[in-house]
């Protein structure tokens, strides 16, 4: 039975991690492990290089509501009636205004507001690994 592995990834820019994520990705035995992707920001450098046994998830109509400029997501929301989400989309937006370095803590504060706007009806993994993104306003 195959092991299914989960990596998250803020976008596939020209970062040392997301070099390194792709050398692994290039590597695995395809046989053993089924492999999905989730980018917070599908773009970047490498994006067309993934290979093409990684099932690269989608983005959840919530999520890229979300993941709007400020303005554009409440309306997005809002019209939609999505007042929880809404809610959290404000409360997200002044957590990471409350730390303009954009430190860890500020990712740690506010991903109980964007993890809101993620399905969560994705499969059970053996096993998955995050790369620290950083979230936009």
């Amino acid at each position: 039975m195959k092991k299914k592995l989960l990596f998250v990834m803020s976008a596939l820019d020209s970062g040392g991690g997301q070099r390194s994520l792709l050398t692994l990705l290039t590597l695995l035995d395809y046989d053993r492990y089924d492999v999905d992707l989730f980018l917070f920001n599908r773009s970047g450098l490498f994006l067309d290089k993934l290979p093409e046994q990684v099932n690269l998830l989608p983005h959840s109509r919530d999520y890229t509501d979300f993941t709007l400029p400020f303005a554009a997501s409440v309306k997005a929301l809002a019209k939609r009636g999505k007042f929880a989400l809404l809610l959290n989309r404000i409360r997200y937006a002044n957590t990471l205004r409350r730390f303009a370095d954009r430190s860890l803590q500020a990712d740690a504060k506010s991903w109980r507001f964007l993890k809101s706007a993620l399905k969560n009806d994705w499969p059970v993994y053996d096993a998955a690994q995050r790369h620290i993104w950083q979230p936009n306003v």
